[in-house]
């Protein structure tokens, strides 16, 4: 995006948390865009994965808030704040432009006096659930119209406002969603009207979990009740809407086409909206607190190996780590396979046996991977430093780690081995001593291999007064042709010597 001093009429405002997969996909759409007098700001409310360089590296101007501070107006009302344009285009992280003409048609439909907001029309992909396409159909029509008492829906994964009323009426930052709709609701009681732009039109890409379709229903009708636009009377008819709905899923899932579904995916993506819906209703107060509020906003777990018992392993959600003052929180690029990973996989791991260690484990201990987040005591790391990590962590405080001794440590840990979750998973979190910059030219397949590559310098340290003599062109011998065998040979090779592998 071509950055310029001169102001912008349009400011892009977009929202994200762990957005680095479809967050590019719509940078570069609206790189691709007719209309380019614009600006790109991304307000981020705490993420761990690569959202803020991404964004970067595209030329937007990122904003950071607290998790704990994030609501959806909020962070909406931190982006216009930085914003410079006459126009405020709102965009959800994961959605992309349909075409080429999608800015164009937002701010056209705006430049009309008596406009106050613009919102476009969302299409459904086929990765999404089905009951999801369906609901967009259904709210997204073909046709543009006008939005009028009492139906003051409205919606901000794509649409425009005006700043100039913005800067009179802000977004609720009180509100746990549908901000936008009170929004809308306050501008047309105000004679302005909000129309609905059908040729601006994005692909909105949802991705979630079945607890994730529900907390978000429950966030909008806790919304939906705060504004006074529902409240726990209409339950009834919340659940014969979707029942009705039901049916017409299941009639329409005959005749799919374009999106593919099943019966329980259809049955359970009903169930869960009126769930959430009608819980919303009843208990909206519970967002008032902090930690249901972060479970309503966000999720906070990410995908790993998890092996439970002997020849049990899974790929599962877990927990992201949390990061402590002195660590760092690592995205995992490339994990090695190791014959420890086989054993504990296995269950013939010596530590499983006099109970060093024990299921359930992540394992994996030779990763490379992208620091994403720093503690508040760390000095030298910043996010996207490339790094590897040490497997043994000990106390560095008793006698035998003061003597350089780390496998006698009795406080030892070991990455994916002993006490700590490790590689196979998309995130580990490490204090910041174990860990090693590593050259940002380095394919980081290899820099998976650097603690492996640690071992074998290590081994030869300890027969260093073996090796000292020899001369560069003696010869050498490595018996066993595995991973460390051949780092070996290849370690022997570069000092000059001329090396014969022995294997079976």
């Amino acid at each position: 995006m071509k950055k310029t001093n001169r102001r912008p009429e349009t400011s892009i405002i977009i929202r994200a948390f762990n957005e680095e997969k479809h967050l590019p996909a719509l940078l570069e759409g609206i790189e691709n865009q007719t209309y380019q007098d614009l600006e790109v700001i991304l307000v981020d409310s705490g993420s761990f994965d690569r959202t803020k360089s991404i964004a970067r590296e595209w030329g937007a101007k990122v904003l950071s808030i607290d998790s704990d501070d994030f609501t959806f107006g909020f962070s909406l009302n931190c982006g216009v704040e930085a914003a410079r344009g006459k126009y405020i285009v709102i965009a959800s992280a994961h959605t992309k432009p349909v075409d080429q003409n999608w800015i164009e048609s937002l701010v056209n439909a705006l430049r009309q006096d008596s406009v106050a907001m613009v919102y476009g029309r969302q299409v459904g992909v086929p990765d999404s659930k089905f009951g999801e396409c369906r609901d967009l159909e259904r709210l997204f029509g073909p046709l543009p119209k006008t939005i009028s008492s009492p139906d003051y829906f409205a919606n901000n994964a794509n649409s425009a406002v005006r700043r100039d009323l913005w800067e009179q009426y802000r977004f609720d930052e009180s509100l746990p969603g549908c901000e936008d709709i009170d929004w809308a609701k306050h501008w047309i009681e105000q004679g302005y009207r909000v129309i609905y732009e059908p040729e601006a039109a994005v692909y909105h890409i949802h991705e979630e979990t079945w607890d994730q379709v529900q907390r978000r229903y429950y966030r909008e009708a806790a919304a939906m009740r705060a504004i006074g636009l529902m409240g726990p009377r209409i339950i009834p008819r919340v659940v014969g809407s979707e029942f009705r709905a039901l049916v017409s899923d299941l009639a329409a899932l005959r005749r799919q086409t374009a999106f593919r579904g099943s019966l329980p995916e259809v049955f359970q993506f009903r169930y869960r909206k009126a769930l959430g819906t009608a819980l919303g209703l009843l208990n909206g107060s519970i967002m008032q607190k902090p930690q249901e509020r972060d479970k309503m906003f966000y999720t906070r777990t990410a995908r790993a190996v998890v092996i439970r018992a002997p020849q049990h392993a899974s790929l599962e959600p877990v927990r992201v780590p949390e990061v402590k003052p002195g660590d760092v929180l690592i995205e995992v690029a490339y994990e090695g396979v190791c014959g420890t990973d086989l054993e504990i996989l296995n269950g013939t791991l010596g530590y499983f046996k006099n109970g060093l260690s024990k299921y359930p484990i992540v394992p994996g201990h030779e990763f490379s991977g992208w620091i994403t987040r720093v503690g508040v005591n760390v000095d030298g790391f910043q996010v996207g430093d490339p790094v590897g990590v040490e497997c043994i962590q000990s106390c560095g405080r008793c006698e035998n780690c003061l003597k350089e001794n780390w496998v006698a440590c009795p406080d030892r840990k070991e990455v994916g081995v002993m006490g700590l979750g490790g590689g196979y998973a998309q995130y580990v979190a490490v204090p910041s001593r174990f860990v090693h910059k590593i050259p940002s030219t380095l394919d980081m397949r290899k820099a998976a291999l650097c603690e492996p590559l640690a071992v074998v310098h290590k081994g030869l340290r300890r027969i260093n007064h073996l090796l000292k003599d020899l001369k560069s062109t003696d010869a050498c011998a490595v018996i066993g042709a595995g991973p460390i065998g051949h780092l070996s040979a290849q370690v022997l090779k570069l000092r000059g010597h001329p090396v014969s592998i022995f294997d079976q």
